[in-house]
């Protein structure tokens, strides 16, 4: 009995601090993946027929709704966040409400895993309960010990933040910020960045691990038979990407490219070049284009679904 009371105390006070650093510091309601309460929302709310953004953060970053908007005459909800929370994840998340007449677009960065990142995937399963179930692993021990991570981790950010300078919130007026949950627009664009100068671009190699796509490929053909049967219609197309690196990558992009075409289950838009530009239209990722690079990229992807659409 003393050796369980040793235990479960220490036990109990850790997920007691994750629970103050999660619920109850005004902080945390503001992070970047607390915006799923948003665009669960969205995704809610908004009537359909509509057109439904899935990406990781390419399609957040790249993608003006407005205009997507006004050119098909069509509701549009960006439902981009971050492609560490896995395509699974994703996929998982837009079951929660597709029905009969929209138009989902996916969009998955080429170095984008099945399983994703479980510590991304509880933070954001803080923010909206049912993101739980969608947390990787394969047993009950694996997701036991992975939430025990996460609980510990919440506990050193806590530390952190209760020992820290704390800054003033974040607004979509400054030039500083980027990532929190106030940074994103009316229908799921982030637009944090827009009056922001650029950065030297982040680099997230395509390496030996996520070259082989196929099990991305199996998410995303499972959520194509979900949706077919809800009177859905999906389309794939291919993230934006910036010129230095797709040179540097382009063997592995069309190794990718070709697992697609033969093995995906919906309409394919566009090709890999079709997202490939220039590196100064970019901001501070290969991924995320700058406010010019989001513009033109969206009026490639309008160009591309007007023969689909």
């Amino acid at each position: 009995m003393k050796m369980l009371i040793c235990i479960t105390i220490p036990l109990l006070a850790i997920w007691g601090l994750k629970n103050v650093y999660f619920k109850h510091l005004s902080f945390s309601h503001n992070m970047y993946l607390a915006s799923i309460i948003d665009k669960q929302h969205l995704l809610d709310s908004v009537p359909s027929p509509r057109i439904v953004l899935m990406s990781g953060s390419c399609m957040a970053f790249g993608i003006n709704s407005d205009i997507l908007e006004k050119e098909f005459e069509i509701p549009v909800v960006n439902m981009a966040l971050h492609y560490n929370l896995g395509s699974r994840f994703m996929m998982n998340q837009l079951k929660q409400n597709i029905r009969k007449g929209d138009i989902i677009i996916i969009c998955l960065e080429y170095n984008i895993l099945s399983e994703g990142e479980p510590e991304e995937q509880y933070i954001a399963a803080e923010f909206y309960q049912p993101a739980s179930q969608w947390v990787a692993g394969k047993t009950k021990k694996e997701k036991v010990l992975r939430y025990f991570a996460h609980c510990l981790n919440a506990s050193h950010l806590l530390l952190g933040y209760c020992l820290g300078k704390h800054d003033e919130v974040p607004t979509v007026n400054d030039s500083t910020s980027i990532f929190y949950r106030n940074c994103f627009s009316a229908k799921g664009d982030m637009i944090g960045h827009l009056n922001n100068p650029s950065y030297l671009l982040q680099a997230l190699p395509i390496n030996r691990n996520n070259v082989d796509f196929r099990e991305p490929i199996k998410d995303v053909n499972e959520f194509v038979e979900f949706s077919e049967q809800k009177g859905a219609k999906v389309l794939y197309t291919f993230p934006s990407y910036c010129q230095s690196n797709f040179e540097e990558n382009r063997h592995r992009i069309h190794f990718i490219e070709n697992q697609l075409r033969a093995k995906l289950k919906c309409t394919i838009v566009g090709q890999p070049e079709s997202g490939v530009m220039d590196d100064k239209l970019f901001f501070d990722n290969i991924y995320h284009p700058n406010a010019e690079g989001r513009k033109i990229w969206t009026y490639r992807l309008v160009e591309a679904l007007q023969y689909i659409l």
